[in-house]
């Protein structure tokens, strides 16, 4: 069975042909539970956390969130003290900082690899001054580039 050489096109692209925009991002100073609820109403399982500049700082998952409600020992888990101290936790106690981000005209290759590099199995898209403007998940990347590792229809084989 031969098959044809799968397009090389989809190498030519960037984040910005691939990623998700706008994305829903929160400020590092809001509570936990308003983080919560975000997540709740916009069925997120990550929300990235800005700066007042909003740049980008960092990123809460829902389980960053169930470990600090559950009491699970975490390395970034806000202390007991930080609840008590003012009755709620702040994001930038609990947020993971080491997001990976790339830039709009970043090309795909560049782009796989920063999806890959953590857990996380995303990247964000920043600008210049490192403000969220879009969203690359590792499933996205897959949509874009299998069409390309099928056969072609049109080869017939």
């Amino acid at each position: 069975m031969k098959w044809a050489t799968p397009s090389i096109g989809y190498i030519r692209l960037s984040a910005r042909d691939i990623m998700t925009a706008p994305v829903v991002v929160v400020p590092e100073s809001l509570p936990l539970s308003q983080a919560a609820s975000i997540m709740v109403t916009h069925k997120l399982k990550r929300l990235p956390v800005v700066d007042e500049r909003g740049a980008i700082v960092g990123i809460v998952s829902r389980v960053d969130i169930l470990r600090t409600i559950t009491d699970t020992p975490q390395p970034t888990r806000a202390s007991e003290h930080d609840i008590k101290s003012n009755g709620h936790v702040r994001l930038e106690k609990l947020m993971r900082r080491d997001v990976p981000t790339v830039f709009p005209d970043t090309l795909i290759a560049q782009v796989v690899q920063a999806v890959v590099s953590t857990r996380l199995n995303r990247a964000l898209v920043v600008d210049a001054e490192r403000r969220v403007v879009g969203l690359i998940t590792g499933l996205e990347l897959l949509q874009r580039v299998t069409p390309a590792l099928r056969p072609s229809a049109l080869g017939g084989h």
